[in-house]
């Protein structure tokens, strides 16, 4: 998670702007957004499947459910399950692709100044309950921070994609992103993240969290990996009491 000095200092008014008013009131949301995380604990469930190309039949690998714990700006694991069995986090990183959280950190790679993302308006349309409007954007290697590791190489490669912006809240509901111009030699041909989020109250206020992600990979030979996440029974910790959530 990039620290909190370093959020603040993209949004300083000076920088250049996108020239879109709702774009840069998204800006400023997902700035707000980073910075304003409480430390929480939720449930997270992954569904792992396999499958020849991206248009395949996709086969269910198997099932890992963890607990995620977000504190004081970065995530942390325990409690891990393969298939409802006990297992290590080696052991489930292991026998499996695996995306840790860090989803404000995909948010600030398409709204940080420093990506130079070039944002162009699409269309209005309604999504989980809200008026929305979608934009296309792209940003090129130079100014990606999107990082995609395997053993022994990361890249960070040119990525398009779309955002679904709230336009009562300028709030980010939806993201996808696209790997562009991968590397012949890396050991992945194709990348693809998306990640929805939903509001959820924690004690008296309410977030906007990470509901539901899928994340698609492929190597040249073929074989391609399909992660679908789900995030649920969010719980805000205090140095004094847990508070479960009701979502809205």
């Amino acid at each position: 998670m990039w620290p909190a000095i370093a959020i603040l200092l993209m949004w300083q008014p000076a920088l250049p702007t996108s020239g879109d008013a709702l774009v840069e009131k998204a800006r400023l949301e997902v700035g707000r957004f980073i910075v304003g995380l409480p430390n929480y604990e939720c449930r997270q469930t992954t569904e792992r499947y396999v499958g020849r190309s991206i248009f395949s039949r996709w086969v269910m690998r198997d099932r890992v459910s963890t607990i995620l714990a977000y504190r004081d700006g970065r995530d942390h694991y325990r409690d891990f399950k393969i298939n409802g069995i006990a297992a290590t986090a080696e052991r489930a990183v292991r026998t499996g692709s695996w995306l840790n959280g860090d989803f404000g950190n995909i948010l600030l790679n398409v709204f940080s100044y420093g990506s130079e993302a070039r944002f162009d308006r699409d269309r209005e349309a309604k999504y989980a309950g809200e008026r929305t409007a979608i934009y296309r954007f792209s940003v090129d290697a130079r100014h990606s921070q999107w990082q995609i590791g395997v053993p022994g190489a990361v890249i960070r490669p040119a990525f398009t994609g779309k955002v679904w912006i709230s336009l009562e809240s300028s709030r980010v509901l939806r993201v996808e992103l696209t790997a562009v111009g991968i590397p012949p030699d890396f050991a992945r041909n194709s990348a693809q993240v998306r990640v929805e989020y939903r509001w959820v109250t924690l004690g008296d206020t309410r977030f906007l969290l990470p509901a539901k992600s899928e994340v698609v990979s492929c190597t040249p030979l073929p074989e391609c990996n399909k992660n679908v996440t789900e995030f649920g029974d969010y719980r805000k910790f205090t140095t004094e009491s847990t508070i479960t959530f009701k979502e809205q």
